[in-house]
This record gives structure tokens, sequence and C-alpha cells, in this order.
């Protein structure tokens, strides 16, 4: 699809801007009225762009308590285009260059008039927010950060560098990866993180069934198709929040999610921290997550296995890895009138950090 006939109709609206801060935490303002956002421009600003869906709004505020409360010397501005987003996808599409326009003359307005340097900006973007992002970045040269949250795949797929995300959009670019249906795969930033593949997320498999019980069957499908696209938002908020806390989670480094599972490329973990400037990173890192429900915690537990079949188990332990010198594996073999094999091959032990997250 060519993406400049998308623009033939813009969004009607202005775009809205609530600034964020210790001091003023529920003023709404609009573009057309910036002095009171600009006040701090001295400061590092930060500009979390909301897509197309109310129910992210929770970790959306998530986000920007962690980074009020990591830095209270930090603007933190929602950018709200509720209006442009609200409408058929296609168009929503369309609006992202009109919306990225605005945040653009935002931002040069506070470097020309507010002394602030577009180094200093940071702005954080999910699902259709990340390539509105990359727009910005081709507007205001020398942008700090951009952090893309599961980029949006439909209609950017095979699109020209000038027209979605790309590497060169900000100084730095820090991407995640946790569906590969509607969240792009492909490597846009100076460090790729994909989680479980970047696909199949834990928590999502039943969701239709725990979704429709409560809100009805349309709500149930909605959650269970957007799922593994909104963990991108669940993760960055959890990890705002350990960033500023002692638990940090772990990535490898890898060329890809085979070779990952392979067991090639589990030592030297790097912690990850969501909005650190000082330790950046790059290339593309894997992150395994596990649900609770398949996970063994410390207490006896049964897997049955049949005939040609496969299966791994993961065990969790709060000791720590250098005081482990022993693992005994007891199996329990009980040979049924059609199981007539009597050979079991155990392919791997590994020891590792590992990231368990709550099954929601």
């Amino acid at each position: 699809m060519n993406m400049s006939s998308l623009n033939s109709r813009p969004m009607n609206g202005a775009v809205g801007y609530r600034r964020c801060t210790s001091l003023s935490t529920h003023s709404k303002y609009f573009i057309c009225f910036v002095s009171s956002i600009v006040q701090s421009s001295s400061s590092e600003c930060r500009s979390i762009t909301e897509s197309t869906s109310s129910r992210t709004r929770n970790s959306f505020d998530v986000i920007k308590e962690g980074l009020l409360s990591g830095d209270e010397s930090s603007n933190v501005i929602l950018v709200q285009w509720t209006r442009g987003a609200s409408g058929f996808y296609f168009q929503s599409v369309a609006n992202c260059r009109v919306v990225a326009t605005q945040i653009a003359l935002l931002i040069k307005y506070l470097v020309n008039e507010r002394n602030a340097r577009p180094e200093m900006f940071h702005l954080i973007g999910f699902s259709l927010g990340a390539h509105i992002s990359g727009y910005v970045g081709k507007l205001v040269p020398n942008l700090g950060q951009i952090t893309a949250l599961d980029t949006a795949r439909p209609y950017f797929d095979g699109v020209a560098p000038t027209a979605r995300l790309d590497t060169y959009d900000a100084s730095y670019i820090e991407s995640y990866h946790t569906d590969s249906d509607i969240g792009s795969v492909a490597a846009f930033g100076d460090v790729d993180i994909y989680f479980n593949g970047g696909n199949r997320q834990p928590g999502c498999d039943h969701q239709i069934f725990d979704t429709a019980l409560n809100d009805g069957i349309l709500d149930g499908l909605f959650e269970t198709l957007s799922c593994d696209h909104k963990r991108a938002l669940d993760y960055y908020a959890d990890f705002i929040v350990t960033a500023n806390g002692a638990c940090k989670p772990i990535a490898y480094r890898c060329e890809s999610w085979d070779k990952f599972m392979s067991g090639l490329c589990w030592m030297c973990g790097q912690r990850i921290a969501a909005h650190s400037t000082s330790a950046r990173i790059d290339g593309n890192l894997h992150i395994k997550l596990h649900s609770f429900r398949n996970t063994f915690n410390d207490k006896s537990g049964h897997l049955k296995f049949s005939t040609q079949s496969m299966a791994s188990m993961v065990i969790s332990n709060d000791r720590p890895l250098d005081e482990i010198r022993k693992i005994d594996i007891y199996i329990d073999y009980r040979r049924s009138a059609g199981n007539k094999t009597n050979e079991f091959y155990i392919n791997s032990i590994q020891l590792i950090p590992l990231n368990i997250v709550d099954d929601k």
C-alpha cells in the first residue's frame, strides 16, 4: 500500500499533552498552549506516545510513575491522540504523521525558545506510537533516544525506511518484540530484545475464556488477539519498576532464537535497565520468560511422558547459583501395556539466572 495515499484524510482535532511531574500530575495541556509544559526544559524530557487502545492506560500510568520516581527532575509528557487513534486502523496509520509533526513542533519550540537540546528527549512509543516516534526523529535531527514497544507491523511491512521507524531516527533506539503477528520482528534498533522469540508470551493462551466470562465474547477475543502485543507494555512497565529496585531482568546476546533455545548463548547475560542512559547495549538480545503455571518451585511435581514425546521443565530456586553443587534426577518408570520402550534421554541441564513473570 502507498503510505502517502493514506494521508489524504488527516485527523480532526488537536493532539493533547499532559505534563506529569511531582508538582503537576493532573494538568492537561494542548499544543496551542505550551507555556506550562516548558517551564523546566533544563531537565531530560521523556515523551510517552499512546497507541489505539484505552486498555493500555494502566501500563502507561505505571511507566509514568516509574519515570518520575526514578528521577523527579525529569519532565514526562503524555501525548494523547485518542481522536486520531479511535477510528479504523488504516486511518490511524495515516494520522501517525500528523501526530509526529505536532510533537516535532513542540520539541523544536523547546529547543529554540527554552534552551533544550534534541539529545535530551526520550520518546517511548507502543505499537503505532513507535512509528510516530520514528517520524519525530526524522523531523528532529539528533533526537536522543527512542524506545519502541512491539512496533506495529500491519501496513508497515516492506515499506521504505522513510515510511516507518528506522535505526537512524534517534541517537539510540531500543526495540522490544513480543508478537510476531501484530508487531514487527525486524531489527529496528541499536538493541533489539526478543521475549520468547518475539511471540507467545506467558499468560496469553487462555485469555479469551477468562475475559469472555467477565466482559463478554468480543472483549475476550480482542484481549486474546492483542495479549502478546500488549505484553511489551507490561514488560517495560515492570522494567521501569525493577530499574528503581534491586531485581533486574537478564537477556542474552544471540544471533537467533533457535540458537538461543539450543543452549548456545546462555553465558554472560546482560541485565536490562529500562531507561538507563549510562550503560547502553547493542545487538540482538533474547529473554526467556516462564509462567508460574509451568514451573516447579522447590516443590515435588510430576511430569508424565508418553512414547516419542519431548518435554521440558523449569525448576526455580532462590539460592545463589554458586551454592548449587549437585543435581539429582529421579525417574519413576511405570510401564504400561501400550508402552514398550524403556529409553529415556536427558538432553541438557542448565543453571542460569531465570526471569519469571506472573501468569496474568
